[in-house]
Order: C-alpha cells, then structure tokens, then sequence
C-alpha cells in the first residue's frame, strides 16, 4: 500500500515518538548534524554505549538523507498493527529521513488491513 509520509506522521512519528529510548529528534537537530560520519557506521558495529545515544540517531538519519538508504533498504518499510499498537518492525531512521528531507518510501503493511484503512482514512481528514 503507498501512503504519502505526511500521511503516515500522523499516525507514527519515530523521532516524536522517542522509538529508540534516546529523547525527541527534531527536524533542526538532524539538519544542523555536526557528527554526520557516525551515522554511516553499520549497527551491526556499533558498541551497546553508543547505539543508546541521541548524537547516533541524529547522526544516522541525517546520514541516511544526506547519501540515500538504496543498499540499506532491501525491502519496503514494515508497518505492523498489534493489540491497537502500530510500529516499524525495521525502516525508522530511513522513515525519519524521508519524513525530514522529503523523500518517498514504500510501505508494507501487516496486521488488521481493514483497522490500517479506518486509520488512514481518520488521519487523511484531520
């Protein structure tokens, strides 16, 4: 299903929604980024200390905006719907980059397809 990603902020936002446990993103940190390399470190190399930081979440999204995700995304975005809970099962700092550098990307939606549709359509007329 393709969903414009201002759709989508309305019904899930990583950055605001402090997926990674790290506080809020905001759009001016990930576009004032003054660590830009640390987000090309894959994550599979990164140290537990470092990955639990607000600098390489920040850093990874401005990095994903600034060189692209085609060779980090092998497949469309996840969206899962679980007991009423919708999240990414992968795909949220490239999420978080589409949604602040404007960017397209494609969804892939798992769960209640029709609870998705009334949601959707309840965020597409507020």
């Amino acid at each position: 299903m393709t969903v414009p990603c201002d759709i989508m902020r309305k019904i899930y936002a990583p950055m605001l929604d402090d997926v990674w446990a790290v506080g809020k993103i905001d759009y001016d940190d990930v576009l004032n980024c003054p660590s830009l390399e640390l987000g090309s470190i894959p994550h599979s190399k990164i140290f537990d200390d470092l990955y639990y930081t607000h600098e390489y979440h920040t850093a990874r999204i401005a990095w994903l905006g600034a060189h692209g995700w085609e060779e980090d995304a092998e497949e469309n975005i996840e969206v899962c719907l679980e007991n009423g809970e919708i999240y990414l099962s992968d795909g949220n700092h490239r999420f978080s980059a589409a949604l602040v550098f404007h960017e397209t990307v494609t969804f892939d939606f798992y769960g209640d397809l029709d609870q998705f549709q009334q949601i959707l359509t309840m965020a597409v007329s507020s």
